[in-house]
C-alpha cells in the first residue's frame, strides 16, 4: 500500500483507528462541556475532532486511491474494525454539532426566561 511507504497495512490501520477514536473522544468531549456551558472549549474540541477526522479520511482516502490504481491489501478484521470506527466518529461528531447547538439554545432560552 502506498500510503505510507515505510509502514505495514497494520500500521496503517492502526494509525486510521488512532485518528478516529482521537475525533470521537474529542467529540465526545465537546458535548461534555457544552452541557457544562463552557461553549469555547466545545468550539476547541470540535474543531480537534474535525482534524482528526481529516486525517483519518486522508488514509482511507489513499487507501481507496491506491487500490483503484490496482494496490491489492488485506482486508481483515482490523480492516473492518477500522472502518466501524471512522463511521462512528462521523456519527458522533455530526450528532455533537447537533446537540452543542441544542445546549446553546438551551443556555439562551434559560437566560431570557430570568430577565
Amino acid at each position: 500500500m502506498k500510503t505510507e511507504k515505510n509502514m505495514t497495512n497494520d500500521q496503517i490501520v492502526f494509525t486510521l483507528i488512532l485518528h478516529a477514536g482521537n475525533s470521537k473522544s474529542d467529540s465526545m468531549e465537546a458535548l461534555k462541556a457544552a452541557r457544562e456551558g463552557n461553549f469555547v472549549l466545545s468550539e476547541e474540541k470540535q474543531r480537534s475532532a474535525e482534524q482528526e477526522l481529516t486525517a483519518a479520511h486522508q488514509i482511507q482516502s489513499t487507501m481507496l486511491a491506491d487500490f483503484a490504481n490496482g494496490e491489492e491489501f488485506p482486508v481483515d478484521i482490523l480492516m473492518v474494525h477500522a472502518q466501524d470506527h471512522l463511521n462512528d466518529a462521523i456519527t458522533t461528531l455530526d450528532l455533537t454539532k447537533e446537540m452543542v447547538m441544542m445546549y446553546q439554545k438551551i443556555r439562551n432560552m434559560e437566560g431570557k426566561k430570568g430577565e
